[in-house]
């Protein structure tokens, strides 16, 4: 049975409304992505939080300092610190409250 899985950043709060017209197109929460798979025909497996750390450095940068883009050396930075730290509490926390992405698991129903 094929299984969908999908990564959107989550937390509308932590970023500013200028990212979204960098790379993302939608926002969701928990409850809106797990609608919007509802109501598309799809049945919710798992839901879970990416990136813990990735949160603090979004929120500084969009919301407190309202940065428009990161440049290479911020994104060289970011990569080389904040993820593989992330990567660290991920693989130590099962299922973390939050994050900078949701990970969304859905399967079409048999028929």
């Amino acid at each position: 049975m094929p299984t969908r899985r999908s990564s959107c950043p989550p937390c509308r709060r932590c970023t500013a409304a200028s990212t979204s017209s960098q790379v993302h197109y939608r926002r969701y929460d928990r409850s809106l992505l797990s609608a919007t798979i509802e109501a598309s025909g799809l049945k919710l497996v798992e839901m879970h939080s990416l990136d813990v750390v990735g949160v603090l450095p979004d929120f500084l940068m969009y919301r407190l300092l309202n940065v428009p883009t990161l440049d290479a050396g911020s994104s060289k930075v970011y990569d080389s610190l904040t993820v593989p730290v992330s990567r660290f509490i991920q693989n130590r926390v099962d299922r973390p409250a939050l994050g900078k992405n949701l990970l969304a698991v859905a399967r079409r129903p048999q028929v």
